[in-house]
């Protein structure tokens, strides 16, 4: 009988730990801090792509540069002619020439009157060879091309490592030069009362007795796309510059320097040497604009078939 009143009390024991147990849980959440329910949303990803990287590097183009053009003269005929100035040779398609490097123009079609036919020359001056310079074709020479006469095409070898396509290219479009006019007094028939004075000291890696000379102070500076010579060339620059350093026009009170159109461009011959090709064309008044058209697209048409070789 004790084992059955020994149950009976664990029974009850248990009874009592159980109401206790409920009794202390709703009591200790009666205490608690009320919670908010937080509804938490699902987070949203993103996935960006990364572009696609092109291996090659993507380069600009080049400024577009408008283009520099003449009406080409007729070839027919023409002959080619080749040159060495130092150790660099040249090749050029040309109007026939006589015996003394002169011919008549006259079947091209370039004549002015009041003057006589204009001519064309070609200079061979072994001075000009000796300093690696040629004025390959001249207008209205006369007889031995001394000087630099009025229309034509130059082309001046630079041997001298201190200078690149690049250096060249951007001191003859961006510098310009100064001139002083000189009263040098009265002189004979041959030479010039006034002279124009250069002042080009100041100007970076200018050799006024290497270089073709600089554009004129206040002269508008026009760059076009090159046209001529299909080896490594600059751009084309066209200024104005003075035609000749003693050539200035006095015929006013007021002197002012006589100025022409002048185009140049740099080639790159590699081993360090380069060649300055300028085209020079002579505002002559007695020229009518019909005839100085044509001895320019003369002129171009020239240029144009250079090669050097």
């Amino acid at each position: 009988m004790n084992w059955q009143k020994d149950k009976l009390t664990i029974i009850g024991f248990g009874i009592i730990f159980v109401i206790l147990a409920v009794f202390g849980y709703l009591l200790w959440n009666m205490n608690r801090e009320p919670v908010v329910e937080v509804v938490t949303e699902p987070t949203q990803i993103t996935t960006k792509i990364a572009p696609k990287v092109d291996s090659t590097p993507v380069i600009p183009d080049k400024e577009e540069l408008p283009e520099y053009t003449i009406t080409k003269v007729d070839t027919k005929g023409w002959v080619y002619r080749e040159t060495k100035l130092g150790d660099v040779g040249l090749k050029y398609k040309t109007v026939p020439l006589k015996k003394d490097f002169s011919t008549s123009l006259s079947p091209y079609g370039i004549s002015s009157s009041g003057i006589s036919v204009v001519s064309l020359w070609s200079n061979r001056s072994a001075e000009d060879l000796k300093l690696g310079k040629d004025i390959i074709f001249t207008t209205e020479c006369g007889g031995p091309c001394g000087g630099t006469p009025p229309n034509f095409i130059k082309v001046q070898i630079i041997d001298d490592n201190k200078y690149t396509i690049t250096s060249l290219t951007n001191l003859f479009a961006k510098e310009s030069c100064e001139y002083d006019i000189i009263d040098s007094g009265e002189v004979d028939a041959m030479s010039y009362r006034y002279n124009a004075q250069a002042k080009c000291n100041d100007k970076p890696n200018y050799d006024e007795q290497q270089l073709p000379p600089l554009c004129v102070s206040g002269s508008e500076i026009k760059r076009y796309s090159n046209p001529f010579v299909s080896k490594s060339a600059s751009e084309l620059i066209q200024c104005k510059v003075v035609n000749n350093a003693k050539n200035v026009d006095d015929s006013s009170t007021k002197l002012v320097l006589n100025l022409v159109d002048r185009e140049l461009f740099v080639v790159d011959l590699g081993n360090s040497k380069l060649a300055v090709v300028s085209h020079q064309l002579n505002n002559d008044p007695e020229y009518t604009d019909s005839t100085k058209q044509k001895i320019n697209n003369l002129m171009h048409t020239i240029l144009s078939t250079i090669e050097v070789l």
